[in-house]
């Protein structure tokens, strides 16, 4: 009977959109395979954060602790653990950050961590040519998030730059961002509107 349940519940994720198995996770482009009880949902664009959240908190009977900042998200990633030892994980974002791609790469990392799969952002970032463990060198997830954001802004970009002088640029600011480079800091370059759009 218990089977039972399982696989209805199974089938009620599936038609809410979760997946499981190889994923993609959004912005970042970074491909993984989720273990079988791990369901994830890229819910996109939201009109409102806090009430997505409320929705989501409903169906599921959540109780979590709210205590940070809801006002000013941009976006936001939900995970929890049913009864059942199905793992939950859900990403969303407000609808004007739909074309954000740090938000959705800020995001998106987020989820990764939550999934256990946060090695997978530094395999990325290897692979991206920059020598750099975000998990040696910050202790916050939400830092760890930006960098996520930043490779997401980078992989995207990276094509589009016909001058290879401003690419060099770019990327000393990817780097330099991720590391809180002090040089970087005084030439201004964390400034929100340098090079990210």
């Amino acid at each position: 009977m218990e089977d039972v349940t399982i696989l209805n519940l199974e089938r009620i994720l599936e038609m809410m959109k979760f997946k499981t198995g190889r994923i993609t996770f959004p912005g970042l482009s970074i491909r993984a395979t989720l273990k079988p009880n791990q369901y994830f949902l890229n819910e996109g664009p939201v009109e409102d954060v806090q009430k997505n959240y409320e929705g989501w908190a409903e169906i599921f009977k959540l109780e979590s602790d709210r205590s940070y900042d809801t006002e000013n998200l941009l976006g936001e990633f939900l995970s929890w653990e049913l009864i059942s030892g199905h793992q939950l994980t859900i990403m969303y974002y407000l609808e004007e950050q739909e074309h954000t791609t740090n938000t959705i790469g800020h995001e998106s990392t987020h989820a990764l961590i939550g999934l256990g799969l946060g090695y997978k952002l530094t395999k990325e970032l290897e692979k991206e040519g920059f020598d750099f463990d975000p998990f040696e060198f910050f202790d916050d997830e939400e830092d760890i998030a930006d960098v996520g954001g930043i490779l997401a802004v980078y992989k995207k970009e990276k094509n589009n730059f016909k001058d290879f002088n401003y690419f060099m640029e770019f990327r000393y600011f990817a780097m330099a961002h991720m590391e809180k480079d002090d040089i970087a800091v005084e030439e201004g370059l964390f400034d929100e509107n340098y090079f990210i759009s």
